[in-house]
């Protein structure tokens, strides 16, 4: 029998298949083995819609590509500026997509709507250098907190584990989110 795992848009594929020969070997009194796919979902299959988002702190917000694209402009330093995402809270998250920033900071995490505090992730490390990079932050029901970009590590920390929605915290500058997937980390 062969069996082949993938991982695609951010879900894990299974896929079982029978071989002939095998086949062949199945008794017809037995019940035969299921062959098919099987999806286990990390994310939703569509890139979220940033015009749901909820703006906090007089964060200045434009969105482009039907909500898929959002590009944050902190002004005066206020005490938290951002989105927040509407809906149930949840106590893990899985945030992917692509960033860009010339100059400015950003942390992704939890938080509530009626007292943000700061989203889990801290600070991101992100090249001020206006290019497209991916990013993937994920918080864990424990507050494992890591994020990666293009592929590599570049925060990894525990933090006090918290329940809320996903947020993006504007900290100074511009940054600009495309093609993010928002989701909850499977226990």
């Amino acid at each position: 029998m062969l069996a082949v795992v993938a991982l695609v848009a951010g879900g894990t594929v299974v896929a079982t298949k029978l071989s002939r020969d095998n086949a062949a070997s199945v008794p017809s009194t037995t019940t035969a083995p299921f062959n098919g796919l099987t999806i286990v979902p990390t994310h939703p299959p569509e890139p979220t819609d940033f015009n749901v988002w909820t703006p906090v702190g007089g964060i200045g917000a434009t969105f482009t590509d039907n909500g898929r694209t959002v590009r944050l402009e902190a002004g005066a330093p206020t005490a938290w500026a951002g989105l927040i995402q509407p809906g149930a809270p949840a106590c893990s998250l899985r945030f992917t997509g692509r960033v860009r920033t010339a100059a400015g900071g950003y942390a992704i995490g939890l938080t509530t709507v009626a007292d943000p505090a700061d989203p889990g992730s801290g600070r991101i490390p992100t090249p001020p250098d206006n290019d497209w990079h991916t990013i993937d932050v994920t918080i864990t029901t424990a507050g494992e907190v890591s994020v990666d970009l293009d592929g590599r590590s570049t925060l990894r920390l525990t933090t006090a584990p918290t329940c809320g929605r996903p947020a993006i915290r504007a900290t100074a500058g511009a940054m600009e989110f495309a093609d993010v997937l928002v989701g909850q980390v499977a226990a």
